[in-house]
C-alpha cells in the first residue's frame, strides 16, 4: 500500500508541475502576442512591415479615388523602424489637396481605407496658417505609428461684396 500512496503523490506533483509550466508558457505567449518582450522566441503573430505597407498603399488608393495624384505630393519618405522584435516601415507624406472637399471628408475616407487593412488613425489634428489649413494624421497598428500623413489645402477665399 505504501507504493500506491507514494505513486499518487508523485502524480499530483507531476500534474501541478505541468500546470505551472503550461501557465508560464501561456502567459509568455500572451505577452508576445501583445508585442511585448517574451522569454521564448515565439514567431511574430503580426507582420508589422506588411501591414504598414498595406496602410500606405490603401491610403494612396483612397487619395487617388479622390483625384489626388503624385503631382500633389510635397514631401514623401520611408524610414525603417524597429522596437523589440517588431520591424516596420514608417512612411511620412505631405500632400497638397484641393479645397473642393473639407479636410474632415478626406479624413473619413482615409479612415475607412485604413481600417479595411487592419490599421487605424491613432491621432489627428488640424491647424491653420494665413494661406492654408492642414490636417495631420498619425496612422498605425495598435499603438505603433506607421504613417504620418499631412494634407494641406488652401483656405477658401471669402467673397467680399
Amino acid at each position: 500500500m505504501g507504493n500506491k500512496k507514494g505513486g499518487s503523490s508523485r502524480m499530483v506533483i507531476f500534474g501541478l508541475l505541468l500546470i505551472l509550466i503550461g501557465g508560464f508558457l501561456f502567459l509568455d505567449f500572451l505577452q508576445a502576442r501583445k508585442g511585448g518582450d517574451s522569454l521564448l522566441p515565439w514567431p511574430s503573430l503580426i507582420d508589422y512591415g506588411a501591414i504598414s505597407r498595406k496602410i500606405y498603399f490603401s491610403t494612396g488608393e483612397a487619395l487617388a479615388g479622390m483625384g489626388i495624384s503624385n503631382k500633389n505630393l510635397i514631401l514623401q519618405y520611408p524610414e525603417e523602424k524597429k522596437e523589440g522584435k517588431r520591424e516596420w516601415i514608417h512612411f511620412t507624406s505631405q500632400i497638397r489637396v484641393p479645397a473642393t472637399r473639407s479636410l474632415q471628408e478626406y479624413r473619413d475616407d482615409i479612415k475607412k481605407a485604413v481600417e479595411k487593412v487592419g490599421g487605424r488613425i491613432l491621432s489627428s489634428r488640424t491647424f491653420e496658417s494665413k494661406k492654408t489649413q492642414s490636417l495631420m494624421m498619425t496612422i498605425g497598428i495598435k499603438t505603433i505609428a506607421t504613417y504620418s500623413l499631412t494634407l494641406e489645402q488652401p483656405k477658401k477665399q471669402l467673397l467680399k461684396p
